[in-house]
């Protein structure tokens, strides 16, 4: 059994339920497996492979964990950043994590 796997199993068993809470809006598990794979779709149409890196710079949140699951269906790596870091240290775990897409939330753009 992997990550993915724990998603799908509650989307066979439970699609109607709530899965994810948050800022006042709710997501199924259904929605939720549907989402992971868009963007899972979408990393690939990106040229994302197996064991390469997308990195993460959010706080927690529904786009958070869709990424999560999209990036394990890949058999990616997730890298999750730390948005309390300053930006050398952002820089030089850039260019260390060798990332292939990073993802960003609006509040972080300008870091």
């Amino acid at each position: 059994m992997n990550t993915v796997d724990f998603l799908s199993i509650s989307k066979d068993i439970c699609p109607e339920r709530i899965s994810i809470i948050f800022d006042g809006k709710s997501w199924t598990y259904e929605q939720l497996y549907k989402r992971s794979n868009q963007l899972a779709q979408a990393f690939v149409g990106l040229g994302v492979r197996k064991g390469e890196s997308i990195g993460i710079l959010e706080v927690n949140c529904n786009q958070y964990i869709e990424s999560y699951f999209a990036t394990a269906r890949l058999g990616a790596l997730f890298v999750p950043l730390n948005f309390r870091s300053k930006s050398e240290e952002l820089t030089y775990m850039l260019n260390h994590a060798e990332i292939k897409i990073l993802l960003v939330g609006g509040r972080y753009i300008e870091l």
